[in-house]
């Protein structure tokens, strides 16, 4: 093959890969997972770094006491972090190959496979949590909404 014939082949093959590349990075930049709590109460998405882009309340989710609530959407939160991080993985497999030492890498600042946990579950063993005190005592008249004592 003469010099030419194989600049142009190499030529060919560098503009696949910046194709492949730019169709890569494209895919990474608008990743985003959605996880869902079973009882459709709470909806928490991520985006490709696993911050959190979206959070959703139903009426629903306010009749849960507020630990149960907290520990629910932290659970959804990693639910779709490690969703978001293999659609992110998957993608960068496509690019560098799935056995590569690129990937070894990326796949140190994944969530293991050991970390998996199912939100409603979390949400069960809270539910065994103590209640949060309250103090006893007099109860508000009924229709009394002022958080404020101003009685002193």
């Amino acid at each position: 093959m003469d010099p030419f014939t194989q600049f142009s082949a190499f030529t060919e093959e560098l503009d696949g890969l910046r194709a492949k590349a730019e169709q890569v990075q494209e895919k990474i930049r608008n990743a985003t997972a959605t996880a869902t709590a079973r009882d459709g109460a709470v909806s928490v998405t991520v985006g490709p770094a696993g911050a959190l882009v979206g959070l959703k309340f139903t009426s629903q989710a306010y009749r849960q006491p507020p630990e149960t609530l907290a520990a629910l959407v932290l659970s959804l939160a990693r639910r779709a972090q490690r969703q978001v991080g293999g659609e992110v993985s998957r993608a960068y497999a496509e690019l560098v190959g799935e056995n590569s030492s690129a990937m070894s890498v990326l796949g140190e600042f994944l969530p293991a496979e050991s970390e998996r946990e199912d939100p409603e579950s979390r949400e069960r063993k809270n539910s065994s949590l103590p209640r949060p005190y309250r103090p006893s005592g007099q109860r508000r008249p009924a229709g009394d909404t002022d958080d404020y004592d101003t009685s002193w």
